[in-house]
């Protein structure tokens, strides 16, 4: 009987270390699955080695070019994040190109579409003007003359020393044309302010006519051309303060989430947020403001805020949320 005890006492304790030798082993595997999953989340939920968020449902591609960055920006603000994670060198290129690409179709093309409707420079000077000339440092020209470009009108009358505001009709950017003085005129709501105010001699210097004009086509291009270069950087810089106000916004969402982001991830965010905000008031400046301005302004503050907050609240910490 006592063998049989014995035996029986052997098998259970094979039993029982097999058992605890077989746990060991699954918790051993389980230990390393969960130290490899945190080790996963760490690289991509902060800023591991590929400096990605990769992982946490806001993926984008490391390697997108401009387009896909403009379509995440305007239809997908659940991937902001990850644009916002994007390299610096990527960013920096969205952002001139966002300025130029405005710039091109708030300028170049209203400017183009003036020149092409009046059917070049050469027809301009020497057909749809009046005949002109400056002498005695006073412009005179048969008869007035009205062009309507890109975000203003130049408007000419020589039958006084200075244009009368009251000749101006609609609201807008205005450069009066007198016999005497050259004046820029911002109109709005039947008030009207004086940007500046100079000698027509400062354009029109003695001998001037419409022919010299011609003569200086190449160099009317050339000005257009470095003026289209620095309205665009001045795009830039307008963009990136609207940017450094919503990153105020931006950044209190982020202190809140376990995201290991710094101020100049939530910088990029909200430039990349502020997209429909710079597009808005261009199209509609090009489409001849078809919408109230203040309208549209509104709207683009409100989207910009709005992606902020779809792209960065589901990752605000519960403790927080609730």
């Amino acid at each position: 009987m006592k063998i049989y005890d014995d035996e029986e006492q052997k098998r259970k304790d094979e039993e029982d270390r097999r058992l605890i030798e077989e746990y060991q082993r699954k918790k051993e595997e389980m230990d390393r699955a969960e130290e490899l999953k945190e080790a996963e989340l760490r690289k991509n939920h902060g800023r591991g080695e590929d400096d990605s968020p990769y992982g946490l449902g806001f993926e984008v591609s490391k390697d997108m070019g401009f387009l896909d960055q403009l379509l995440n920006s305007l239809l997908k603000p659940k991937k902001l994040l990850g644009l916002a994670q994007l390299s610096t060198g990527k960013f920096v290129k969205y952002m001139v190109v966002m300025a130029l690409l405005l710039s091109f179709m708030t300028y170049i093309v209203p400017v183009a579409a003036t020149i092409t409707g009046f059917k070049g420079f050469k027809h301009l000077f020497n057909e749809s003007m009046p005949r002109f000339k400056a002498e005695n440092d006073t412009l005179i020209a048969d008869d007035e003359f009205r062009l309507n470009l890109s975000g203003f009108t130049i408007y000419m009358d020589t039958s006084e020393p200075t244009v009368d505001v009251k000749k101006l009709e609609a609201s807008g950017i205005y450069i009066t044309i007198g016999s005497k003085n050259i004046e820029m005129i911002l109109l709005s709501s039947g008030m009207s302010q004086r940007i500046y105010s100079y000698p027509v001699g400062v354009i029109f210097y003695n001998g001037v006519t419409n022919d010299t004009f011609v003569k200086a086509i190449p160099e009317i291009y050339m000005v257009l051309g470095f003026s289209f270069l620095f309205i665009a950087i001045l795009n830039i810089f307008k963009y990136m303060i609207w940017a450094l106000i919503y990153s105020i916004f931006a950044w209190g969402f982020i202190k809140r989430t376990d995201l290991h982001m710094d101020y100049w991830d939530a910088l990029k965010l909200s430039f990349y947020a502020g997209t429909w905000g710079m597009i808005l008031p261009n199209v509609n400046m090009a489409l001849g403001y078809i919408i109230p301005p203040l309208l549209i302004f509104i709207a683009g503050i409100f989207i910009s805020l709005r992606f902020i907050s779809i792209s960065a609240s589901p990752y605000v910490r519960n403790e927080i949320q609730d």
